[in-house]
């Protein structure tokens, strides 16, 4: 079996699991009521009550499809070659949802049984059977994530490797902001403010409102960066200096400008992993600085004038 078999088979793993979760959720249907407590209100009351069906709808049907996705979006990646972080990030996220979902399915089937009135099942039962399910799919999936196989690296460069001349002893910094275009940047402020309202609007509670807009402010880091080759390699730092990369010029073995897209080759904008086994920081399509590396997949940053950069770089790690 192939590498590559060997990571789609593991991303697999979490639909057998609601597989599973499923045919036991049927096999209790005997001793349990015939509706079931499915959704708690604001106060922590049930405001909807339904059949088995509705627990296992949720499970059969949200996790393949959540499954097939990751699977699908893994093919191209892993047949080109990518990098290990990759294949973990993709693996540990699907074991961790199918886990979680399944297991805390299951459990709040099984808190209800022997219930009669539905209505009187409190939302602990919930909240316990979340609390357990997110700590087990932590556990598996912190295991699978040490089961992924190590991947070949495609690490040549996609163009033509640039360099600058630069005499003995030369000191040399060059700096670039490399940031999304206005409109993807105001896409989370949109977003949070629609949450806030919608929020607002179904009653929750404001720090449900805060969590989730911190969740999304955090997407700023991500959409604007700055990049610096200087005598400690390249740096991209985002943009409240957090997260942060740093490619020592011991580990650069060459650097060179070419031109991407975002979701022709990355999917979108952020922090990603690429078709061609690349991965890096991505604010938009254009020019970017791609560098081999002596060990690992090639990193790539969108930014203006990569072609000096790319040399710089070049040229700085030559001379050691």
């Amino acid at each position: 079996m192939t590498t590559s078999a060997r990571i789609l088979l593991l991303i697999t793993v979490p639909a057998l699991l609601a597989a599973a979760a499923s045919v036991v959720g049927m096999l209790l249907t005997p001793g349990l009521p015939e509706t079931l407590a499915v959704h708690w209100g604001v106060d922590g009351s049930v405001d909807r009550t339904d059949g088995i069906g509705s627990y296992i709808a949720i499970v059969a049907f949200l996790v393949p499809g959540f499954v097939a996705g990751a699977a699908g979006f893994s093919i191209s990646p892993l047949r080109h070659g990518t990098s290990r972080l990759y294949a973990r990030s993709v693996v540990g996220l699907t074991t961790w949802f199918g886990v979680f979902v399944s297991l805390s399915m299951f459990l709040g089937v099984w808190a209800q049984r022997g219930v009669t009135d539905p209505i009187s099942v409190p939302i602990s039962s919930v909240w316990i059977g979340l609390l357990i399910g997110f700590v087990v799919a932590v556990a598996v999936a912190a295991l699978v994530v040490l089961l992924t196989p190590k991947l070949p690296q495609n690490t040549g460069l996609s163009a033509s490797e640039a360099s600058l001349p630069i005499a003995a002893g030369e000191r040399v910094y060059w700096a670039q902001t490399a940031r999304s275009p206005r409109g993807i940047i105001a896409l989370p402020i949109v977003v949070i403010v629609f949450i806030a309202v919608l929020f607002a609007v179904v009653g929750l509670p404001v720090w449900a409102t805060l969590i989730v807009g911190l969740i999304l402010a955090s997407l700023f880091t991500m959409l604007s960066w700055r990049v610096v080759v200087d005598q400690r390699g390249l740096t991209v730092t985002g943009l409240f200096g957090f997260p942060r990369f740093q490619i020592p010029l011991e580990s650069v073995v060459a650097a060179a400008e070419i031109t991407v897209t975002t979701f022709g080759e990355y999917g979108g904008w952020g922090v990603r992993f690429g078709r061609s086994g690349n991965w890096g920081v991505i604010t938009r399509a254009g020019t970017a600085i791609e560098v081999q590396r002596r060990s690992g997949a090639n990193f790539v940053v969108t930014v203006d004038d990569a072609a000096t950069g790319a040399g710089l770089l070049t040229s700085l790690a030559r001379r050691g």
